[in-house]
């Protein structure tokens, strides 16, 4: 995480912000956190935001394209990401 400082009031605080990188929905769609939100959603639990040390953009995208998406919709086709999945994730701006 990055450490950026603001002044408040004349108080220094800090904040933690999350480090950004390029990448692709491919590449968000086939990571292990996007399927964890997914199945989470569909098995009705709650958001567990605090087990993430890695990607919790992919895991909340993961679980707001399971919200969007019918229950009947599988993630993968095979080996690859369902290109129905895809559409839908482009269409839902996730």
């Amino acid at each position: 995480m990055l450490d950026t400082r603001k002044i408040l009031g004349g108080e220094e605080a800090v904040s933690s912000q999350v480090l950004t990188y390029a990448t692709t929905v491919n590449a968000i769609m086939r990571s292990r956190d996007f399927k964890r939100g997914v199945e989470e959603v569909r098995a009705g639990r709650p958001p567990d935001y605090d087990v993430f040390d890695d990607d919790l953009w992919a895991y909340e995208r993961g679980r707001l394209w399971a919200a969007a998406a019918p229950k009947s919709m599988p993630v993968m086709a095979g080996r690859r990401v369902n290109p129905a999945a895809i559409d839908l994730f482009i269409r839902s701006v996730i």
